[in-house]
């Protein structure tokens, strides 16, 4: 008889149209931390510490680095998941759903459940990519174009609120406050040890690319402030972040999103292509934290 072995590798195949343990595939995104369309990497000592992340699409691949871990209670759901690992340096990880299973030098791993025929992705409807309108309209530290903001650190912090504007460019330690509300721009570009701190609940959408330099911060300015009343929708084909922490909400479905080295991020992610550095940390918004309020 087939069943769970903890702290070992087992492979439940499932014959009926779902899994038959405990565990069970995802039916909201309210916990999934990041939702790939076509592959997703978990990069050496990266550490998934709840939820769940999914690679949507049928023929997508997701991989796991060695020494990768998942805590307990995550799950990994792909139709390929590929572990790698070296007889030293091996993930532990929890529940795996999967169509292909490849687990190199036998990585630590709760259990694997194995797709019957026909699977059970895609997963989600994926959503499409946001049309953004930038504009300009007046920004406090206005520079260059009509409605570009470079905040910088001599001048202070800057308290910006909704409306359209073109690039937002913090420079190395400067701290930008957004009011809450809606705001459509042209671009976003974190310097380094710089802050985006929220005020109320949020959407940003922006046009273009995004980029979070080392030390930098994108997040609530009140820590018990729910990060899903954040969201940053992206148009473009990138978002980039090293060395930063983010809790928002990010949907950038035509985009590679690369959470480089040491990020920390906190919420829900949609991205086309996800690459998730070494020794960056997910998780899931505590659901305990309170509903978004009216902005």
């Amino acid at each position: 008889m087939l069943g769970k072995i903890l702290r070992g590798v087992a492979v439940l195949l499932v014959l009926g149209s779902g899994p038959s343990f405990a565990a069970s595939l995802p039916t909201t995104l309210d916990n999934v931390v990041i939702l790939a369309r076509d592959s997703l990497r978990l990069g050496f000592d990266s550490k998934l510490a709840s939820g769940q992340v999914v690679v949507n699409n049928t023929g997508g691949v997701l991989t796991v680095r060695p020494r990768a871990g998942a805590l307990q209670d995550t799950e990994i759901i792909a139709d390929i998941v590929a572990v790698q690992a070296t007889a030293n340096q091996k993930p532990e990880l929890f529940d795996i759903f999967t169509n292909s299973f490849l687990n190199g030098a036998n990585a630590i791993i709760d259990d694997v459940v194995v797709s019957p025929p026909g699977g059970w992705l895609p997963l989600f409807p994926f959503p499409s990519a946001p049309v953004v309108t930038p504009g300009t309209d007046s920004c406090p530290s206005q520079t260059g174009r009509t409605g570009n903001c470079t905040v910088r650190r001599r001048n202070g912090p800057v308290t910006l609120p909704p409306g359209d504007y073109g690039k937002i460019k913090l420079s190395g330690y400067a701290v930008l406050y957004l009011e809450g509300g809606a705001y459509n721009i042209e671009s976003l570009s974190c310097g380094a040890f710089s802050h985006v701190l929220v005020n109320g609940t949020t959407t940003l959408n922006v046009q273009g690319n995004v980029s979070f330099a080392p030390f930098s911060t994108f997040e609530p300015a009140d820590v018990s402030f729910n990060p899903r009343c954040v969201v940053l929708n992206v148009a473009g084909n990138r978002v980039l972040s090293v060395f930063a922490t983010i809790s928002a909400s990010i949907n950038a479905p035509d985009a590679t999103v690369n959470l480089a080295i040491q990020t920390v991020y906190t919420g829900n992610l949609v991205g086309k292509k996800v690459r998730v550095g070494a020794e960056a940390t997910l998780q899931a918004a505590d659901p305990l934290l309170s509903p978004c309020p009216e902005s």
